[in-house]
């Protein structure tokens, strides 16, 4: 794994106390905001272009409710969300190190194209919407540049980060 990945994973894989997580377990934020009944999404993104402007907004104003309106909950067990809403959280703390967000060709991540799967504490994982598009995040660390690159899906025509949930 190169400096840059390293930085960045450490980015936004602060480490939170049991107490934050336990806190984020029992507020709302454990609970992410869903799709309407009539299946037209309030969540996600109508285009690329408010994905992005949603997601930047969100983070400048660090609106953890609105960052998790841009994941898909189907299927995403509590201690996934409570990780994911962590996540989130360590995101806004270190907002200031985000420097740009941008969709970029799938194709540029070869690796981000198959459907993985992961196991972890006996469970199987998988990503909960296919992967059409990447959205990079590139930032600065300690005056080092780098960059994170996420799966985005879509769902009902609307733009989702993905999350693992149990198969």
């Amino acid at each position: 794994m190169s400096a840059s990945r390293v930085s960045v994973v450490l980015l936004l894989s602060a480490s939170l106390t049991g107490a934050d997580t336990a806190d984020l377990r029992k507020s709302a934020y454990a609970n992410p905001p869903s799709v309407r009944a009539d299946g037209q999404g309030t969540d996600g993104a109508a285009s690329k272009d408010e994905f992005t402007t949603i997601f930047m907004e969100a983070l400048k104003k660090e609106d953890i409710e609105q960052l998790a309106r841009l994941h898909c909950w189907d299927g995403v067990d509590d201690e996934v969300k409570a990780d994911k809403m962590a996540q989130l959280k360590s995101l806004c703390r270190n907002k200031d190190a985000i420097k740009a967000a941008s969709f970029i060709p799938l194709s540029q991540e070869p690796s981000l194209q198959a459907k993985r799967t992961i196991k972890a504490k006996g469970k199987l994982y998988a990503f909960n919407l296919e992967t059409s598009e990447l959205f990079k995040v590139d930032s600065s660390h300690d005056g080092v540049p780098t960059s994170l690159t996420f799966r985005v899906g879509k769902k009902n025509g609307r733009y989702f980060f993905p999350v693992i949930a149990p198969q």
